[in-house]
């Protein structure tokens, strides 16, 4: 069991409180979301550790949706003999389209884009390292809740990953040149439902191939390390005295 919160950052609308979130299973396209709460990081760390102590301090798994502005979206070609390396030469391949230095940024690749034929189609993103890492910390905020390592980041995706999403998380009505905006192709947007489960909704967000992060793997338990290690030893106890016989 978990607390599962969506939760989105959009610094340049209201940078007093760029925060908005909501339990995830209220669902992204239900009524609920109208309700949902918006505020600063000190707001939202109150609500979460208020929340998490009343439900017997249960992990919170946080679904992170960033403002299309502070993900750059491109068309990258890969060779098909770069492919093995991607990870570390995409960012190479897109050094001549990106305004800053290729190790201040973190790279996604979506392998074939989807889209209009006749259209230029993103199939990669970048944003800027550092400050996506400051978000992390502050969300986390661990000298606040003190409960850091029960905050895992499940899923993050540019806001126009989810259909409708940025109309209404915006402050006020966006001027025609934001449609202009390169964001997630509509080929790529996930078409909510309000009858969706939200365990459905939460899968469907880890595993959509815009998620620009992987899911923290700290839910696993710490008594792994001890058994792993256990079975180490046990089994180099055993090659020993195997050997001896000989």
């Amino acid at each position: 069991m978990s607390l599962n919160f969506a939760v989105i950052y959009r610094p340049y609308d209201d940078p007093e409180q760029p925060l908005i979130w909501f339990p995830l299973e209220a669902s992204l396209a239900d009524q609920g979301f109208r309700n949902a709460l918006q505020g600063g990081f000190d707001s939202f760390q109150q609500h979460l550790a208020q929340k998490a102590g009343t439900a017997g301090d249960l992990p919170i798994n946080l679904y992170l949706f960033l403002a299309d502005e502070l993900v750059s979206f491109h068309q990258v070609d890969v060779p098909e003999g770069v492919k093995r390396n991607l990870n570390k030469l995409l960012p190479v391949l897109m050094e001549e389209q990106l305004a800053q230095d290729i190790e201040q940024v973190a790279v996604h690749y979506v392998e074939q884009a989807v889209g209009d034929e006749d259209a230029v189609v993103s199939n990669a993103a970048a944003w800027d390292r550092d400050s996506f890492q400051s978000l992390i910390q502050q969300l986390k905020n661990p000298a606040e809740a003190g409960r850091a390592g029960n905050i895992r980041i499940k899923a993050c995706l540019p806001v126009s990953a989810c259909e409708g999403l940025s109309d209404l998380s915006a402050a006020e009505p966006r001027p025609e040149f934001w449609q202009q905006i390169p964001r997630v192709p509509v080929a790529d947007q996930l078409q909510l439902s309000v009858s969706e489960a939200p365990d459905q909704l939460a899968l469907r967000l880890e595993g959509h191939r815009w998620n620009l992060v992987t899911p923290e793997q700290n839910e696993i338990s710490p008594l792994f390390g001890v058994f792993a290690v256990g079975l180490l030893a046990a089994g180099l106890y055993l090659l020993n005295q195997w050997l001896s016989v000989f």
